[in-house]
């Protein structure tokens, strides 16, 4: 790869798969760093930081070889670069000096500020689900969308204490070409996932994606179309990094102002794999009027092999219990 913004060329080859790949990109918004608004874009990760730069936005044009047969190829795409020392290679835990230790400290200090301030300035919105998962202990949800309007947007969430929905630690940044807005008050909720037989853990497939920020509301509802693509690495840490295409439909509501998003993307979840802990997931839903009153607790452990599940609501009035292996879910 090579260039300088706003043009770049790539050249491919996957030999195993006689395939080759040719093409240019041509930048559709400006660069960016990601909290850039949060911490001058330094991000804290694991014992270490790193800047992560993005154009979230780019034109395809080139040429594709597979199997020998050769077509020319459009599209979009964004361009991503990250810059640091992150200490992701041996351990999570690892400091240098203390020196390092204090910086670090202050960066994850930072954040958390930010995403305080960003979360009470919108005020807290009623979440009426509770759901933790042993698959979401370390990672992260990575979502792309390029929207048909030109505008484009990253999610980054960040997996902390296995938490599945609801609020989350993230940073959704969206742009319209040349301005950049930094969501940290962000909902998710998985609508659909897929379980991986071989790391006993349970990926998402298609997310619904809601942001707050002063008088701007995003909503955006991705939907794969693609099977998923499975990469699993082993750098010090266990992990695999995975991949979906698909849709998305949505809409930014600014003010009175409602501005319809609907285009394409990319879900590419990154989990690191403990190999002792077996799958083990609590999802605690609640039915709140005017929709109802009830609640329902669902236990699952693969350690144990049975899944719980426990429904009590009153309007309409609805009572299950039952315990049944977990290989009949």
């Amino acid at each position: 790869m090579k260039g300088l913004y706003p043009n770049y060329s790539v050249h491919a080859e996957d030999d195993i798969n006689d395939i080759e790949l040719t093409v240019d990109l041509h930048a559709l918004a400006l660069p960016h760093w990601i909290a850039q608004d949060a911490l001058n874009g330094e991000l804290p990760v694991g014992t270490g930081s790193f800047h992560y730069g993005s154009i979230p936005l780019v034109s395809i044009t080139g040429n594709l070889s597979i199997n020998g047969t050769k077509s020319n190829v459009t599209g979009v795409g964004y361009y991503e670069r990250a810059f640091g020392n992150a200490h992701l290679t041996d351990s999570y835990i690892r400091f240098t000096s203390f020196k390092e230790l204090r910086e670090v400290r202050r960066l994850y200090s930072n954040i958390a500020k930010w995403l305080l301030k960003e979360i009470i300035a919108n005020g807290l919105k009623k979440t009426y689900s509770l759901h933790r998962s042993t698959d979401n202990l370390l990672g992260y949800d990575w979502v792309w969308i390029a929207f048909d309007n030109g505008w484009s947007m990253i999610l980054c969430r960040i997996l902390v204490f296995g938490k599945v929905d609801g609020l989350s630690p993230c940073i959704l940044m969206l742009n319209d070409g040349k301005e950049y807005w930094e969501f940290g008050d962000v909902y998710v909720r998985v609508n659909r996932d897929i379980y991986l037989e071989e790391s006993d853990i349970f990926l998402p497939l298609d997310l619904e994606i809601t942001g707050f920020k002063g008088d701007k509301q995003i909503h955006i509802v991705f939907n794969s179309t693609t099977n998923m693509t499975k990469m699993y690495i082993n750098i010090g840490i266990p992990q695999g990094n995975f991949l979906v295409a698909g849709e998305a439909t949505g809409f930014l509501k600014d003010g009175e102002k409602t501005i319809a998003l609907n285009g394409n993307g990319t879900n590419t979840p990154l989990r690191v794999i403990p190999k002792i802990i077996k799958h083990r997931s609590l999802k605690i839903d609640l039915l709140l009027p005017p929709n109802g009153l009830g609640i329902s607790v669902r236990k699952v452990s693969h350690r144990l092999g049975f899944e719980r599940f426990f429904k009590f609501q009153l309007r309409p009035f609805e009572f299950i219990f039952y315990i049944k292996p977990v290989n009949d879910i």
